[in-house]
């Protein structure tokens, strides 16, 4: 990048790094995502439970609620196995989340690009929401998050950081 860009320079699209950059920063709001599904999923499991279409089966002979049956059980250890699965991905969020915050760390503490680089991967804002909290226009707020990406790409930690990212892709 070279010195002196103004913030107009920053109106151009993405350079190939800066966008595995923004995908790497990306991965802590996938992770979020995944373990809202997985909520979502055992919710929607849960309340089908509890509120069954049909009327309970109640055996002839015995005048009480026959035993539960193998689907039952199945329906439990699925639940399980989604909680499991609920922990685990947020297991990988914390860490993910970490190493997202110690590469915005690269970034001056109380700069507008670190603002808006934490608004859009940590916090998960949508542009619109980024654009209100900072009162900024879109135009002015992406070419700041542009400016954030390619400091970023500035130092080799970072760089080194994406590498490893991208031959784990």
């Amino acid at each position: 990048m070279k010195k002196g860009k103004t913030l107009m320079d920053y109106d151009e699209k993405l350079s190939e790094d800066a966008e595995l950059l923004s995908r790497y920063l990306y991965q802590y709001k996938d992770c979020i995502g995944k373990k809202h599904a997985l909520e979502h999923r055992m919710e929607q499991i849960k309340y089908e439970l509890k509120h069954p279409v049909s009327a309970i089966r109640y055996d002839k002979d015995k005048a009480k609620p026959s035993e539960p049956n193998e689907g039952s059980v199945a329906i439990v250890y699925r639940l399980d196995e989604i909680h499991i699965r609920i922990n685990q991905q947020i297991g990988k969020a914390e860490k993910i989340l970490v190493e997202i915050m110690n590469i915005i760390d690269f970034l001056p503490e109380n700069s507008f690009e670190r603002t808006i680089i934490e608004n859009k991967y940590i916090d998960r804002m949508n542009w619109e929401k980024i654009c209100n909290e900072n009162h900024s226009s879109k135009s002015r707020t992406s070419r700041y998050w542009k400016k954030g990406l390619y400091k970023l790409l500035e130092y080799e930690k970072v760089r080194k950081t994406l590498d490893e990212y991208k031959k784990s892709m």
